[in-house]
């Protein structure tokens, strides 16, 4: 059902274009350069209801780039045992689209220092894919970025640095954030 929206809307959409450039373009008179005018008119017009999402990937995208990294040594990591830390997520300021930056943290149970980090985020899509999609995910790109891409596993990740992870509640633990 929501294929056939969102099919319906573009159709809508791109008859609106057309007549939309047909409007703009009637008064140009027939010169060699009418065309690709026309036809530059009309893919900006067709992006237009996307463009937040445009500005939002490129965002998104280095903003995935910067905070995609695990922060780990595993000379210290070995051998030990530690506890997911609760965290909140942070909403991006200025950005184009909703992202969401969350940060986990594995601490250390017998010194309560922190010795694996990373972050995640997640992005929704723009002002159009917000309102003909359930959700609201972006249609140009992959709303989510963790360390590893694609697979990543945060079990298999502290079993490669040797770390037992205990439950925070079995410890009786205060969170602090």
């Amino acid at each position: 059902m929501g294929g056939l929206i969102l099919l319906f809307v573009l159709l809508i959409w791109l008859t609106i274009v057309v007549l939309l450039v047909r409007f703009i373009t009637k008064k140009i008179p027939a010169r060699w350069w009418k065309l690709p005018f026309s036809v530059g008119v009309f893919i900006v017009l067709l992006a237009l209801p996307l463009l937040d999402e445009i500005i939002g990937r490129e965002q998104f995208k280095q903003l995935c780039e910067k905070n995609a990294v695990i922060q780990a040594d595993p000379k210290i990591t070995t051998g030990k045992k530690a506890y997911l830390a609760k965290t909140s997520r942070v909403e991006i300021e200025n950005s184009w689209v909703p992202i969401f930056l969350k940060e986990w943290n594995f601490i250390d149970v017998s010194t309560g220092n922190t010795i694996v980090r990373y972050y995640t985020l997640k992005a929704s899509g723009g002002w159009f894919s917000r309102s003909i999609t359930e959700g609201g995910m972006p249609i140009i790109f992959k709303s989510n970025c963790e360390p590893d891409g694609d697979i990543f596993d945060p079990i298999q990740l502290l079993k490669d640095l040797g770390i037992t992870q205990v439950e925070r509640l079995t410890l009786k633990i205060k969170d602090e954030k």
